[in-house]
């Protein structure tokens, strides 16, 4: 029997744009490519957060910054929801959260917290103030 050609899970997707812009053409002094250190927090994050989700990780963009780290935006109608992981470890990593007017950011970020405001992102209900 044939095996069909399985579109590739959201997971895959962002790994493989997260593979892609390690070798962008359009790095130099003044936009960094992505540090290894970043590309690795990058790739555990997204897999340890689609282990907690059960495999349901919603597609986002990952964006380099330009100073060797990695932004990852999730964007649903009135939600943002948006990463950023730095070049080193001791850079200022932090997730961001905006519903409306209604913003914050955690600094405390980790699978399990960005598991969470995934299911807030892809949720109907309003988040808890």
């Amino acid at each position: 029997p044939l095996k069909t050609a399985q579109s590739p899970t959201p997971l895959q997707t962002m790994l493989d744009d997260l593979s892609e812009c390690k070798t962008s053409p359009d790095y130099d002094t003044n936009y960094q490519q992505p540090t290894s250190y970043a590309v690795t927090r990058t790739q555990n994050l997204l897999q340890d957060s689609s282990a907690i989700l059960g495999n349901d990780l919603p597609l986002g963009t990952l964006l380099p910054d330009g100073n060797g780290g990695i932004r990852i935006e999730w964007i649903r109608s009135v939600r943002e929801l948006s990463v950023m992981v730095p070049a080193k470890a001791d850079g200022k990593e932090y997730l961001y959260h905006e519903e409306d007017t209604d913003y914050k950011v955690e600094h405390n970020l980790t699978p399990h917290s960005l598991a969470q405001w995934l299911r807030w992102l892809e949720s109907d209900t309003p988040k808890e103030k």
